[in-house]
């Protein structure tokens, strides 16, 4: 952008509101490293710092010591999305007739996953609202039975250029899909290893005040036990609907 003949234009000649409103697309945007901008200037760490704060997402094992670590900007999470990731597996449960190791294993990973969160969390004493996320997938789910369903929020979720082409690539007969159509059901331990019930058996209880919203979406397929959803709900300075 130029201005007469003087030059480009500075960014400090812009209004403060338009500022703004461009950082805010640029978290909009979401393009890749986007979040390493907000070491420009304190301006841009107060816009996409602050934004990039609001929602944390953890996966593995391994972000769990990061987050242990965040001290003094605790005040600015407002949303913590745990999505654990589960182990891959392959077509022997698809074929099973009986229960497999996956099933508990599965339930155990979660389990101490929500756990160790529950641990971190109940060091915080922040006092704003905070929204814990829970989610739990397996990157080989949509290679089996389940090629229609999405297993990940709304936020994180890629654009589709093309449904339709999506939808008729595919085409895998032995899990019952056929260009595109799905023209038989998976056995009902199949789907158990999508839907199965979820026991957490995590031995640390202790009050976690700082969370004042969980939120379980219809992403999260599997099913936590009545008694195990009531030992969450105990935990947490929520109220129960």
């Amino acid at each position: 952008m130029r201005l007469r003949s003087s030059g480009f234009l500075k960014w400090s000649s812009l209004p403060p509101e338009i500022r703004h409103m461009i950082l805010n697309t640029i978290v909009d945007l979401k393009n890749p490293r986007w979040a390493d901008l907000a070491s420009v200037s304190k301006e841009w760490q107060s816009v996409i710092g602050v934004r990039n704060m609001a929602k944390l997402k953890l996966q593995s094992p391994s972000c769990f010591d990061g987050f242990e670590k965040i001290v003094q900007q605790r005040h600015l999470v407002k949303h913590i999305y745990l999505c654990v990731e589960l182990p891959k597996y392959d077509c022997t449960l698809c074929k099973a007739r009986t229960r497999t190791p996956g099933f508990s294993r599965d339930s155990s990973i979660i389990s101490h996953a929500i756990g160790k969160i529950l641990s971190i969390l109940s060091t915080w004493k922040t006092q704003g609202p905070l929204t814990l996320e829970l989610n739990a997938v397996s990157c080989s789910n949509t290679e089996h039975w389940d090629k229609n369903l999405r297993f990940d929020d709304d936020h994180d979720e890629t654009p589709r250029q093309d449904l339709t082409f999506a939808e008729s690539t595919r085409h895998d007969p032995s899990h019952g899909w056929v260009n595109g159509t799905q023209v038989r059901p998976p056995s009902f331990l199949a789907l158990q290893q999508l839907f199965g019930p979820i026991t957490l058996d995590y031995n640390s209880y202790v009050p976690v005040t700082a969370v004042t919203s969980l939120l379980i979406r219809r992403q999260f397929r599997r099913c936590l036990l009545p008694s195990s959803l009531d030992k969450l709900l105990s935990q947490l300075n929520v109220k129960k609907q």
